[in-house]
């Protein structure tokens, strides 16, 4: 018989003398008496106290026949021999049976309330075993933690995280007593693989000389997306490995930087990851620790019953000293030392500003870095291949020249003053939009006045265009895209009468995983994360459906999530919503001031932003609507008077008149509820347009100065540079007559120039089919 076999009936033997069934809570209470530790007396009482008085039997009579157990004995040997040959573990029988206890694989009832005691108190896997029995691993991958790792100086010091350091070192000493998982969770760039390798180097650093055996006894084990780049075998093969090497040292607490990538189903590693290790991460027992970005939705489920800690982006500060550690390293090259054009402090400023503006889905301190880097290695190559001046320095235009071309932004639009960029910007706009000076100037004078605050996480502007259809609107979205020199790729339209269902939404922002539609379509989020500066054009916002206007609420606050909870960040995009809500009353002041020969230049002064909200948040109500409401009424009014008019006369014709009154007038106030609900679908609500920044009305155009000068743009992009003087007044006379005088230009441009080439087509080659006269003529 076996030294546990012995040890099992010996327990079940004095338990039975003491009027109790033998049970895992004697063995606890064997194993727990051999060990000199304050953790194993506290758990030890807490069994003696509450677990022990429910194993007590009133009649042990049939005990001559064998001991009583609530548990197989045999059962119990089995189950502790195969551990004992899976992990074999050279300690005391104590400590051996205590290993096989805290792991839980064999259950009597009472395992579960004496290992949570066990964790409890802190008496843990790596409490039992010495640093002596540590396996060195052999599968040739992950980063085993030891003197050597630790001493060497992987990276740069770690700016302006010693506080955060130090209280996270607690932490996980908590954890690691206590049994359970530490979960660390940031957004890309924060610097979460760097402090994670920080916080490792020193927990064993200085649990190493620790009193503490539950911390003496820890090892580290760093695993990477990058050790599991292989085909689907070798990936199930690898983690097999490090599962079994797990099982075996149990003191070892493995680090799997980068979660995210275990727990993406599109990887070959998801499955293999989640039947291996999902038990573990789901229970308690011993410590893992996780490094993912926030928002791992994938991972969810493995992970919601751990309390995750986040890390926040670095401070500006101490982002500041990173960049100039990282510059101090990168500034020699090839013997020469490279200097700057401004002072140091001038070009990190710059950088921090930079970054801070131009990149609002990335943080502190890995964009700072990146833009560092790539200024450096611009400059270098500048000079080395190039030769072209200045060399061997690093100049802010090599800054402003690697951002505009990794956004895609013309290099003349950036590092510009404010002031003189935007008065720039004015003049292109005014020279394709005509006849709209004012919202030129709207817009112009509020971005400029954007330019100059600090970067914020609201979008750069929003403006609601009100007014008729074919006046500019659009063209002025356009033109702008081209004048801040994001290009038309960078103008985004999306026409929103096309998403007047809740079905469409899913059209508009992405269908959820698992869906029909999923990333089949490119949203709004998939645009913006490609071109983070651009001009967004929402084409007839008040047809959206309300399920769309609600999600345009946080974009508009500058934050949305797509379908899979990633972030997108809208800070350097400028929103162009226009409606046609309020064009009557725009028509009808342009109409008014036409006229009395009041200039164009003053019709904005009596159409100003705050009478646009009013009128906006009102609901908008033509005549034909104002007559419909008081025709209703007066019927209202009418059913109630012959209500009452009924009630004086005879029995019998009072009855049926007051009951036809009724009818009429329950069936007139419906249609008048009905109205009144048309009417409100027709208003924006106010949280929408609290997030508008200017409402900018646009004047129809009827003159036939503007319309000229219209004619001649549009003449120029369809190429008729030589359009006869008799074809533009052809042109302008019909327009004149359209009651959208500039849509219709297009068409007639195309119209009379086929006419004009038949025309020329006669005269050389003769009539056709026996016809007389020109085109032009007929």
């Amino acid at each position: 018989m076996s030294e546990f076999a012995q040890l099992v009936y010996e327990s079940i033997r004095r338990a039975n003398a003491s009027g109790q069934a033998g049970s895992l809570a004697h063995l606890y209470l064997y194993s727990l008496n051999r060990l000199s530790m304050p953790e194993a007396e506290l758990a030890l009482d807490q069994i003696k106290r509450y677990v022990l008085p429910q194993m007590a039997v009133e009649d042990l009579s049939g005990a001559s026949a064998g001991p009583s157990a609530v548990y197989q004995p045999d059962a119990a040997i089995r189950s502790y021999e195969r551990y004992a040959a899976a992990h074999d573990i050279s300690a005391e029988l104590d400590e051996r049976v205590l290993l096989w206890l805290l792991d839980g694989d064999f259950d009597d009832g009472t395992q579960t309330e004496c290992r949570n005691t066990c964790l409890t108190y802190g008496v843990t896997p790596a409490l039992l075993v010495r640093p002596q029995q540590q396996q060195e691993p052999d599968f040739g991958f992950g980063e085993q933690v030891n003197e050597q790792w630790a001493s060497r100086h992987d990276g740069y010091d770690l700016v302006g995280r010693d506080e955060t350091l130090e209280r996270h070192l607690g932490l996980l000493s908590i954890l690691i007593r206590q049994g359970e998982h530490y979960l660390l969770e940031g957004p890309p760039g924060v610097g979460k693989t760097v402090f994670a390798r920080e916080l490792v180097r020193r927990a064993y650093t200085r649990w190493q000389a620790s009193a503490d055996p539950g911390l003496a006894n820890v090892r580290f084990l760093i695993c990477s997306p990058k050790d599991f780049l292989g085909t689907d075998e070798e990936n199930r093969a690898r983690l097999e490995a490090l599962f079994s090497y797990l099982r075996r040292n149990v003191h070892v607490v493995p680090v799997f930087d980068g979660f995210e990538f275990f727990t993406n189903p599109a990887l070959n590693t998801y499955t293999h990851f989640r039947s291996l290790f999902g038990g573990v991460l789901s229970s308690r027992g011993r410590t893992y620790m996780l490094i993912s970005r926030t928002a791992n939705s994938s991972g969810a489920d493995l992970v919601k019953r751990i309390k995750a800690t986040a890390l926040d982006p670095l401070p500006q500060g101490a982002t500041l000293q990173v960049v100039k550690q990282r510059l101090s390293r990168l500034r020699v090259s090839e013997s020469q030392q490279l200097c700057f054009d401004t002072s140091e402090d001038e070009f990190c400023n710059t950088l921090l500003q930079i970054a801070e503006e131009r990149y609002p889905g990335r943080f502190f301190p890995e964009i700072a870095i990146h833009l560092a880097e790539s200024a450096v290695g611009r400059s270098v190559h500048r000079t080395l291949y190039a030769k072209e001046p200045p060399l061997w320095t690093v100049s802010i235009t090599d800054l402003w020249q690697h951002v505009a071309e990794e956004q895609g932004i013309g290099t003349e639009v950036l590092g510009k003053n404010p002031r003189e960029f935007y008065a720039g910007v004015r003049a292109k706009l005014r020279q394709e939009v005509v006849g709209q000076d004012h919202a030129v100037e709207i817009v112009c004078r509020w971005l400029a006045a954007q330019a100059k605050r600090p970067p914020s996480r609201v979008p750069r502007g929003r403006f609601l265009f009100v007014g008729p259809p074919g006046v500019g609107k659009t063209q002025l979205g356009r033109t702008l895209a081209r004048a801040l020199g994001f290009g038309e790729e960078a103008f985004f339209r999306f026409n929103m009468s096309e998403y007047g269902t809740d079905a469409a939404r899913t059209r508009f922002m992405g269908a959820d995983p698992g869906y029909v539609g999923f990333k089949s379509t490119r949203t709004i989020y998939d645009m913006v994360r490609s071109r983070p500066s651009c001009v967004v054009l929402l084409d007839e916002i008040d047809r959206a459906h309300s399920s769309i206007q609600d999600i345009l609420l946080s974009i508009l606050e500058g934050e949305g999530k797509d379908a899979e909870g990633a972030s997108v960040y809208f800070s350097q995009v400028i929103f162009i919503m226009t409606t046609n809500l309020g064009q009557d009353a725009v028509a009808a002041m342009y109409d008014d001031a036409l006229s009395k020969s009041v200039p164009r230049r003053g019709l904005a002064d009596g159409l100003t932003d705050a009478r646009l909200r009013a009128l906006l948040l009102e609901g908008v109500q033509d005549d034909a609507e104002a007559d419909m409401k008081q025709y209703l009424d007066e019927q209202i009014r009418t059913a109630k008077d012959r209500f009452a008019h009924f009630g004086k006369g005879e029995s019998g014709t009072s009855e049926s008149g007051r009951l036809e009154a009724i009818v009429s007038f329950v069936q007139m106030r419906e249609m008048q509820q009905r109205l009144e609900r048309a009417r409100r679908n027709s208003s924006f609500d106010r949280a929408f347009l609290d997030r508008v920044d200017a409402i900018v009305p646009f004047f129809p155009i009827k003159e036939g100065a503007l319309l000229r000068k219209i004619l001649e743009l549009q003449l120029k992009t369809a190429g008729w540079d030589d359009c006869p003087e008799l074809a533009k007044m052809w042109i302008l006379q019909e327009a004149m007559r359209e009651k959208e005088s500039i849509r219709p230009l297009q068409r007639l441009i195309q119209h009379y120039w086929s006419i004009l080439e038949q025309d020329e087509r006669q005269a050389t080659e003769g009539p056709v089919n026996g016809q007389r006269g020109t085109a032009s003529e007929q």
